[in-house]
């Protein structure tokens, strides 16, 4: 059974009880908008759940992308796949802790 781009968040809210951060990646430029479509209903619905927006954009388009993933409500952005598991594990290391204030 298919489903919309719009239906991710009604099944994940189950899971969303008990993890301590959600990754959502940007894998291109035409990513982007439902990227951050997601961050911001999730923002909404978990105000302090950790998200970290992995940015796997080229280059050229990096810097904008990153800024727009941060604006819609990742606590932090990571540009590689490297990046993005090293913030994973740093979550699972303080998962008592609350997330970090978002970047401005």
């Amino acid at each position: 059974m298919a489903h919309g781009r719009h239906d991710v968040l009604p099944r994940l809210r189950p899971l969303l009880q008990v993890v301590i951060l959600a990754v959502v990646a940007s894998l291109a430029q035409d990513g982007l908008a439902h990227a951050r479509y997601v961050l911001k209903r999730l923002r909404a619905r978990f105000p302090d759940l950790p998200l970290v927006a992995a940015c796997w954009s080229p280059p050229d388009d990096r810097d904008e992308a990153c800024t727009a993933l941060l604006g819609a409500g990742a606590s932090e952005v990571a540009t590689t796949l490297s990046e993005t598991r090293d913030r994973i594990l740093q979550y699972r290391r303080v998962r008592a802790e609350p997330a970090p204030p978002r970047a401005a």
